[in-house]
């Protein structure tokens, strides 16, 4: 992921250094970059058409830049062309997501129609193994009624007490088979039960997948609804990477160069930001990030307490502090080259990931770098 930041800058770079050496317009370079993430992402599969406006749109921006630098004609161009690289990045997630989702139903539809027609025979095949059981030990029982039957008569006739102990030994033979089929009886209703039970497992276990079906599209759409809401603050971006969603702050908009006091502006933005948040449950890392100048180790604390001023800020904004970490990473983590003054602002940020998965953050918070 860090080797794709730096291509991505580099690229960009390369595009800004030979266009304007001097003063190019941030909207302009935050068009730059969103067309570069969106066309290299899945929007050129699932949103091109969108994503040929956006490059038009960029195009018209770069031209007014060459005409006119920077305008306010520049700006808004830019302006409209990062909008348009965005919404064609959002297109093609939502196609992505919906194409899951689709996916997801065809195969558990498929799984819960093979488990019950499965389920379904080995209880009809239960069921006539009952059935049977019943059958013989009712033709036994009769057995044993016809066999008291001659025992009476053999008390009246004793000239047939051979014929009687011979059908006394069969009893014996009858009455062996019997405890057999009693035996196959408990078997079979002991494997009847097991597959009830089974089958009360597997509508148990269906349920908790729907419900758990039910819980990813319902935090799916209040991700995208916290996305978009975030996307319409000024001078906040926001990007999809594989940890989450990442909102990225520009140090010049919150701090004062060495400080870690949070600006009026700031405040403001962060206001914005707190609002959207609250909408979400989602655990937040929010990581401090300097640039290059400095020693080492002043850097790492300043990135950890600016990072811990946002922190208390969206606290005191309404969002709960057991969803949130935070964490200094210094100069360790630039996203532009820290050999120009441009790139350094850039370095000098906060981010903001909404991690995914659905809870509080629970984990306790790394403690500030030692003086």
């Amino acid at each position: 992921m860090r080797a794709w930041k730096h291509l991505s800058w580099g690229v960009l770079g390369a595009a800004v250094i030979s266009g304007c050496a001097a003063s190019t317009p941030r909207e302009l370079l935050d068009a730059r970059f969103a067309y570069q993430q969106a066309s290299t992402g899945p929007a050129a599969q699932y949103s091109p058409e969108a994503l040929v406006q956006a490059r038009e749109a960029l195009n018209e921006a770069n031209r007014a830049f060459e005409r006119e630098r920077d305008s306010e004609v520049t700006r808004t161009l830019s302006y409209v062309a990062l909008r348009k690289a965005q919404l064609a990045e959002s297109i093609a997630r939502t196609a992505v997501a919906e194409q899951e989702r689709l996916q997801a139903e065809q195969q558990l539809a498929s799984a819960q129609s093979s488990d019950a027609a499965r389920t379904r025979q080995e209880l009809d095949r239960t069921r006539m193994d009952l059935a049977e059981a019943q059958r013989l030990r009712a033709e036994a029982e009769q057995r044993q009624a016809e066999f008291q039957q001659r025992q009476r008569e053999a008390a009246q006739q004793q000239e047939e007490a051979t014929r009687l102990q011979a059908e006394q030994q069969r009893l014996a033979q009858v009455q062996r088979e019997e405890q057999e089929r009693q035996a196959q009886l408990d078997a079979a209703q002991a494997r009847a039960d097991q597959l009830n039970a089974q089958l009360e497992k597997e509508r148990q276990a269906r349920l908790q997948a729907e419900q758990r079906a039910a819980e990813a599209q319902a935090e799916a759409r209040a991700q995208a609804q916290v996305a978009n809401e975030l996307r319409n603050i000024r001078q906040v971006q926001v990007k999809e990477e594989s940890r989450g969603l990442v909102l990225t702050l520009s140090g010049s908009v919150l701090f004062r160069s060495g400080s870690s006091d949070l600006l009026a502006a700031a405040k403001r933005r962060l206001n914005d930001v707190a609002e959207a948040l609250n909408k979400t449950q989602n655990p937040l890392l929010i990581e401090g990030h300097t640039d290059s100048q400095g020693p080492a180790e002043l850097n790492e604390e300043l990135s950890y307490l600016r990072a811990e001023a946002v922190r208390d800020y969206l606290v005191d904004r309404g969002v709960d502090s057991e969803r949130i970490r935070i964490d200094g990473r210094g100069k360790d983590e630039p996203i532009a080259s820290n050999a120009t003054a441009e790139g350094r602002a850039n370095n000098r940020r906060v981010e903001i990931v909404i991690e995914r998965g659905v809870g509080g953050g629970g984990q306790p918070q790394q403690q500030p770098p030692s003086k």
